[in-house]
């Protein structure tokens, strides 16, 4: 009995160790960052296409704002990553006499001026090229994660952690079976009478009762964690619900983290 015990929780935890460092921390790398990296904090504007961040836009170009920048290259980009014969080499960097602008095939994809230069802290040439490598990057990514094979992997990995997820639920079921079954012994070797004077105020069979309610609220909230570490690690997998999962996750982890801080700082004060 003990050793179904430690084979199910180990198995549990092995998969929860797996499963919530795969979304736990949304891969914000790019290649190109240490190209041109800013040395002080501007705000800009985000061109994210893909869901996650290519680079900023900082200035305002003729009548478009830096948010309008933005807007344009993100549909720009998709424009091209959906582009069936994309070859990375077409895109481009053009030098001009006020701006570095990075171009596909005809298309001007966006523009560096002295501003985005400035904010950057870098020449426009630097920040040019360090764009052109970022938006290759991005585009490559977005085609790979997308393509017909990778999605087809990610549904396969998606099916074995499904089947997982169902052997598990099914050994903790058997496991918390097979415990009820002990409990008349427990209830004789171990559960006493609580007296209070001549009145038996928490008899064996409420503690039964109270033990058994526990024994079943452990095994649902192990049940749900393990029922949403598997769906978060399944919408992580397939990029079209990424963005879901990732979302869920920072309003799950954030409050997790602020309460286990908070918890921190107040050991001090417990202990005073």
């Amino acid at each position: 009995m003990n050793r179904k015990i430690i084979v199910i929780l180990l198995v549990s935890l092995l998969w929860l160790t797996w499963a919530v460092p795969v979304f736990a921390t949304p891969d914000t790398t790019h290649f190109g960052d240490s190209l041109s990296s800013p040395k002080k904090e501007i705000n800009g504007a985000v061109v994210a296409p893909f869901g996650t961040a290519v680079f900023n836009v900082y200035t305002r170009i003729g009548p478009f704002s830096p948010k309008e920048r933005a807007q344009s290259v993100e549909k720009k980009l998709k424009v091209i990553a959906g582009e069936p014969f994309y070859r990375s080499d077409s895109v481009r960097m053009i030098e001009g006499e006020t701006t570095c602008d990075i171009v596909y095939g005809d298309m001007i994809i966006t523009s560096v001026d002295d501003g985005d230069a400035r904010a950057e802290g870098a020449t426009r040439e630097l920040v040019a090229k360090a764009r052109q490598a970022k938006i290759i990057y991005a585009i490559q990514q977005f085609r790979t994660i997308n393509s017909f094979g990778e999605i087809l992997r990610r549904v396969a990995i998606s099916a074995g952690i499904l089947l997982l997820l169902i052997v598990l639920i099914t050994l903790i079921n058997k496991l918390f079976r097979s415990l009820k079954r002990k409990t008349d012994l427990w209830q004789d070797k171990i559960m006493k009478t609580l007296h209070l004077q001549d009145f038996a105020f928490f008899n064996r069979q409420r503690q039964l009762a109270i033990f058994l309610g526990i024994m079943k609220g452990a095994k649902w909230l192990l049940i749900l964690i393990l029922l949403i570490v598997t769906l978060l690690t399944i919408f992580y997998l397939l990029p079209w619900t990424k963005a879901i999962s990732i979302g869920i996750l920072g309003f799950v982890i954030n409050p997790l983290k602020d309460i286990i801080l908070s918890l921190w700082k107040y050991i001090p004060n417990l202990i005073t």
